[in-house]
This record gives structure tokens, sequence and C-alpha cells, in this order.
């Protein structure tokens, strides 16, 4: 990777979007660098389950289009983005860190969460890590193995988000960050670890809690925004989950 690539994946959300705005930056330019960093430092953390390289390029030069028209599509557009492998995703399967799941049936849907974030532009990555089913919090599968702490490998992201958490935190020692947000879900405390766990993961965690209409089982989780160290950006995509059942 080179060395702009590498300051390219420094820069948080809020500043990407001020070089898209001046031209100054690509969406491509930017998506092609965090899939270069991913193919680089991903073994070390095994925090994505799906890295989709094609749409991702897709949707960045969709976005790309949009700015150069000066008619972004929402807050987000061409941020890079990553989708929790517990939220149904159109397209990807949504195996849940088990082998019980089918991954051969028809993906044809988005959650909520996921689809906000295309209505808004971002350019999804590819599927973050979780323990089966979500029910741990640490962040190991059947299905993916063993996702580590970037800053130390010894240790856990955490989890249930462990994965985004990895993915978000990718600036430890010799593995900088890469830009962009990640849904988490909190069904335990997932977005809030124990404090002995907060100095390694090194996220900025922001939640929320849905209800629609009866609470169901999905309801009882709390659904939030993992990013690294920009709160500022998690309010940003939040606003969006919030009107979603308006109107």
């Amino acid at each position: 990777m080179t060395s702009k690539h590498a300051d390219l994946c420094y820069l948080s959300a809020t500043e990407l979007l001020r070089h898209y705005q001046r031209k100054t930056l690509s969406p491509v330019e930017v998506t092609k660098a965090v899939l270069a960093r991913i193919e680089a430092v991903d073994r070390h953390v095994n925090a994505f389950c799906l890295v989709d390289h094609d749409a991702a390029i897709a949707a960045a030069r969709t976005s790309e289009a949009r700015w150069m028209q000066r008619e972004p599509r929402g807050m987000v557009d061409g941020i890079p983005a990553t989708v929790k492998d517990l939220l149904l995703s159109d397209g990807w399967p949504t195996l849940r860190g088990s082998k019980t799941v089918d991954r051969n049936r028809k993906w044809s849907e988005d959650a909520p969460a996921v689809a906000r974030l295309r209505e808004e532009g971002a350019v999804l990555l590819g599927k973050t890590t979780t323990p089966e089913y979500g029910w741990k919090g640490v962040t190991d599968s059947p299905v993916t193995g063993i996702t580590r702490n970037p800053w130390d490998t010894s240790k856990t992201p955490g989890g249930s988000s462990g994965g985004a958490a990895a993915a978000a935190a990718l600036a430890g020692p010799g593995m900088p960050g890469m830009p962009g947000m990640a849904p988490g879900l909190e069904g335990m405390a997932a977005l809030a670890p124990p404090e002995e766990e907060e100095d390694d993961i090194l996220d900025t965690m922001i939640d929320i809690t849905r209800v629609e209409g009866r609470v169901r089982a999905s309801s009882l989780r709390k659904i939030g925004e993992i990013v690294d160290k920009h709160p500022e950006e998690a309010v940003s995509i939040l606003r969006n989950w919030m009107y979603q059942d308006q109107g």
C-alpha cells in the first residue's frame, strides 16, 4: 500500500465529505484505498467474513458521479461502511456466525439500518464477524474463527459487534485505520463494553433504542453506530435510522 493510500485511511468520514464537496478526493479513490487496507491487515484480526470488492467499487463510482454533479444522495454519500453479519443485506448471505444457516438460500432483503445506509449513499464494503447468533461477549464462531483486537491481538475486541469494532479500530501499532462506519447491535453490551475493554477497543460507540409497534425480539436490542473516535459521524447516521419509521 502506498503512503497516499495510508493517508486516506486516516481521514474521518466528515473529512471525506468535505473533500468530496471540494472535489479534492473521489469516493472511488477512497474505496480502493480502504479495500487495499483490508486486504493488507485483516489477516491479522479477522474482522471481515465477506468483502465485496466489485459491489463496493460500483457503488463508489455511482457516488462519484453524484458528487461530480453536486447532487449527493444523502449525509454519508461515498463513505465506506460495513454491515454486521446479523443484519440482512440484499445480495449477501447473513450467516450469523453459524453453520446452521443455509448460505445458498435467496438473500434479497435489507435490514432497516442497512437500507438507510444505501438510501444515504454509503459504500458498503462487506460484512463483519459476529459470534454465533450474536449471543456472546467475545467474537468467535464456527464459521469465521477468532476475531482479534487490532491494538493487541492477544485480546478480544468484545462482542457481539467484535468484527465491526475491530474494523473501525484498525489504527493500532503498524495497522493504521480506515474511515467509515458500522452498525452495531447491543444484546449483551456490544455497544457498551466492560471498562477494562474500552481502552483496547478505542472506538466511539453511540446507541439508540428502537421500538417498532409491538415489542418483538429484535426490538429488545439496541442498534447503534461504531466509529473510530469521531462521535459527530455517529450522530449523523443515527439521525437517518431515527426517521425510518416516521411518516
